[in-house]
């Protein structure tokens, strides 16, 4: 093999060393980037969750209030007022 040959191969070598590093530079930035993402996105959702959940309780105590209110709901005869007695 001549010495130019050589020079080319190791030229070639230095360019898929250099190109493999950063490759290898811009996946690990990027798999940090999608990593904190992700983070967000499921801090954000556990938030939501325990939003709808609130929501959930609140939508369940309003239906339990429209059901008491509702006119079908069975209530006791309220005995009328006991009358005061009139000083004269």
């Amino acid at each position: 093999m001549s010495r130019e040959e050589m020079d080319m191969l190791q030229r070639r070598a230095e360019r898929d060393r250099r190109a493999r590093e950063q490759a290898e530079r811009l996946l690990e930035e990027k798999s940090r980037d999608l990593y904190d993402t992700n983070e967000r996105l499921r801090l954000a959702t556990r938030g939501r969750l325990e939003a709808l959940g609130r929501v959930g309780e609140d939508l369940s105590q309003l239906q339990d209030l429209d059901l008491l209110m509702s006119p079908s709901f069975p209530r006791r005869a309220r005995s009328p007022a006991p009358r005061r007695a009139r000083c004269s």
